[in-house]
Formats: C-alpha cells, structure tokens, sequence
C-alpha cells in the first residue's frame, strides 16, 4: 500500500464517515493486516469514534474500502450484505 496516498486522502475526505473509514483502514494496515474485510474496518471505526453507529453505516464503509483501493489494493470479495467485502494490499 501506498502510505502516503492514504493520508492524502484522508485529508482530504468528504462528510463525516469518510475520514474515520478511512483512518481505520490505514490503523489496521499499519498493525500488519494486509487484507481486510467490512467487519475488521467496522471494528476499527468503533475503536476510533464509539459515538456512531457503524452498524448502519456497511454501504460507506464499503465505498470507502473501495476508494483506499486506489492506493496500490485491490477488491478480493464483493459480497457486501455478510461484511465480507475485502480488499488486500
């Protein structure tokens, strides 16, 4: 993964869910998970902010998986309704 294009987005990260997503997403790979699936990010995002509910939140999660996919990753499983969307660095 590039690091650096992460942060770069994350910076500039539209609306209120975007940036935590994204921020969970750069955690993880940074603790050593090269891949990761809708519920490793969702956990993440519970760590980073407990004020929402990222239960409801699966179809922004997903989105912004996708998006870090711009940063050197790829999509391994699409299957959104089970939280096992996933990508890989």
């Amino acid at each position: 993964m590039n690091t650096n294009c992460l942060i770069q987005k994350i910076a500039t990260a539209r609306g209120i869910l975007q940036p935590t997503i994204l921020q969970a997403i750069l955690n993880l790979y940074q603790r050593g998970k090269q891949q990761m699936n809708a519920k490793d990010v969702k956990e993440e995002c519970y760590r980073l902010d407990d004020t929402k509910d990222w239960n409801g939140r699966l179809p922004a999660i997903c989105n912004a998986m996708r998006n870090a996919t711009e940063c050197n990753g790829r999509i391994v499983g699409e299957d959104r309704d089970f939280l096992d969307f996933t990508i890989a660095f």
